[in-house]
């Protein structure tokens, strides 16, 4: 099977030492660890960093095709947006990922990229730690286990890394381009939960917290 070029899209701001350490720390680590059986293409969409974090993050994607745009602190829902309609127009799934989650451990999503391409009902894979209180069901799909997350609940959808498909966002349409980070996810988790749509599925042989680490404690906004 011929895979489809996968875009990353790479969410980031960074106006301290500490968050422009996140960031390199999340880059690297992905470039080192993350495998996928087709292209990756890095996408870097910044809100308006210091001059040192746009510099130190594009310097580590140059190696790799990729686009990158920075917008005077536009935002994250405007910035996902803007950098959704790039990915959406480069092949059907993209890998979400913000700058403060490393990779620790090789870890393969081609699998999951495939089951997005076949598997219509499915618009969303989360790849980031399991919390408490999910209601679940367990599903076989493209012969692997996956548990099937119930809308029921708050934090159904999560903007910790993961891949989705455009039918995603057909959907559910475009993130709130009003709010902070940690708000703009709880819109979108309700207007999903609120929805009718494709569903959210993590793989079942991920441990708990699965390979992303979350690191640092300095917030990228105030």
């Amino acid at each position: 099977m011929k895979y489809p070029v996968l875009p990353i899209i790479f969410l980031t701001y960074g106006a301290n030492a500490e968050r422009t350490e996140y960031a390199i720390r999340t880059v690297r680590s992905n470039m080192a660890n993350l495998e996928y059986d087709g292209e990756l293409l890095w996408i870097v969409a910044d809100d308006g960093s210091s001059n040192h974090h746009w510099n130190a993050v594009c310097s580590l994607a140059d190696p790799l095709a990729y686009f990158s745009f920075r917008s005077d602190r536009a935002g994250y829902g405007s910035n996902a947006n803007k950098a959704w309609a790039i990915a959406r127009a480069i092949g059907p799934v993209s890998f979400w990922l913000e700058d403060d989650w490393e990779l620790q451990e090789r870890t393969n999503i081609t699998p999951y990229v495939e089951m997005l391409l076949e598997q219509e009902s499915v618009g969303m894979v989360r790849l980031g730690y399991l919390p408490v209180d999910l209601t679940i069901t367990t599903v076989g799909l493209n012969g692997r286990v996956y548990l099937a997350v119930h809308k029921g609940v708050q934090y159904a959808f999560s903007g910790n890394p993961h891949l989705k498909h455009t039918r995603f966002f057909e959907a559910y349409g475009e993130y709130s381009e009003e709010y902070a980070p940690g708000d703009t996810e709880v819109d979108y988790d309700h207007k999903v939960r609120h929805s009718e749509g494709p569903l959210i599925v993590r793989p079942a042989a991920l441990n708990e917290w699965g390979p992303w680490g979350h690191i640092g404690m300095v917030k990228s906004y105030e």
